[in-house]
């Protein structure tokens, strides 16, 4: 864990049931309780991805059960099993957000120029921006608006070139 600006709340270490739960074995640094209703990140591939907590339980001596909003069954949350969970310290530094909403319609295009699809909404939350992209088929992928994520933004052609963790775009399969 790199990023100093964030706590480990600890790792995830199994599959709860069938309804995309997960164990989470707390960190014995952290002496707070879990946050619900807040976004943390999950350090997938070495990189922090925000996931909304829509649900935490205690589970026994440090240990809890999280569900994830978006992640209803235990096959779509099963990758970031083993990954670290992370959260702000204090409050997020905000950034300068004006004119985010230009974004709407640029194509997102992956590492190797690949389409991923065109943002329909850039999405404004307190701990990470949040692209909301169609993908070529309709589906709905969302994607961290990161500055470490973005390798260029091109206005004239209306693309943003983004180096995604491998496995994210998968993340947000129903």
């Amino acid at each position: 864990m790199a990023d100093k600006k964030k706590i480990l709340l600890g790792r995830i270490i199994k599959i709860h049931g069938y309804q995309g739960g997960v164990v989470l074995r707390t960190d014995t640094s952290f002496n707070g309780s879990i946050p619900e209703k807040e976004w943390v990140f999950i350090e997938y591939e070495g990189k922090p991805v925000p996931f909304f907590i829509r649900e935490s339980e205690k589970a026994g001596a440090g240990l809890a059960r999280l569900w994830f909003e978006g992640y209803e069954t235990a096959a779509g949350i099963t990758p970031v099993v083993g990954c670290n969970l992370l959260m702000n310290r204090g409050k997020a530094s905000r950034k300068i957000t004006e004119g985010l909403a230009d974004l709407d319609g640029y194509t997102i295009l992956d590492a190797t120029n690949s389409y991923i699809g065109k943002i329909a909404e850039v999405i404004v939350n307190p701990a990470q921006l949040m692209l909301r992209v169609i993908s070529g088929v309709g589906r709905e992928i969302l994607i961290p608006f990161h500055e470490d994520l973005i390798m260029d933004v091109n206005h004239s052609q209306t693309t943003i070139i983004m180096d995604l963790p491998v496995g994210l775009i998968d993340l947000n399969r129903p």
